[in-house]
């Protein structure tokens, strides 16, 4: 019985191993309150920015390249931040952070032109790229399905 359960449990964890190496997890999602980190955009570079008629928003990617010395395995991780401003009578900015992100591609704006906007981005291992749409207002960002 206890070799079942040694083998179920190491099964499991090859499993778990093997899923973690070779997929692009669903990304996280956070609002971010800090009104330090909002004014320290330095290290992030601009990807992308477009205004509506009632919004600006800008695209920011922070990489981090890890990897092994002794292989050719190579992965690049990013962190996303999109900054949403309104400029009309009431001034009013947030800013949300996505990832870490496998090697993401900024794709496109689509969508609505007023208070919202859909976010394109391709993301994920060299075999397995897939492509992520975000609903992004100024309260708000989520993933579209």
């Amino acid at each position: 019985m206890k070799v079942i359960y040694r083998f179920t449990i190491l099964l499991l964890v090859i499993t778990g191993f093997l899923q973690n190496s070779f997929s692009q997890e669903l990304p996280k999602i956070r609002k971010i309150r800090n009104d330090e980190l909002i004014k320290n955009v330095d290290e992030y570079k601009l990807i992308s920015a477009i205004k509506t008629s009632a919004l600006r928003i800008r695209l920011f990617e922070k990489k981090n390249t890890t990897g092994d010395s002794l292989s050719d395995s190579v992965r690049t991780t990013s962190i996303y931040l999109i900054m949403v401003s309104r400029f009309d009578n009431s001034f009013k900015e947030s800013l949300f952070e996505i990832g870490p992100l496998i090697s993401p591609k900024f794709v496109k704006w689509s969508g609505e032109s007023g208070r919202k906007r859909e976010l394109t981005i391709r993301c994920g291992p060299d075999n397995k790229k897939k492509y992520i749409t975000f609903m992004v207002s100024l309260d708000e960002l989520k993933m579209i399905e």
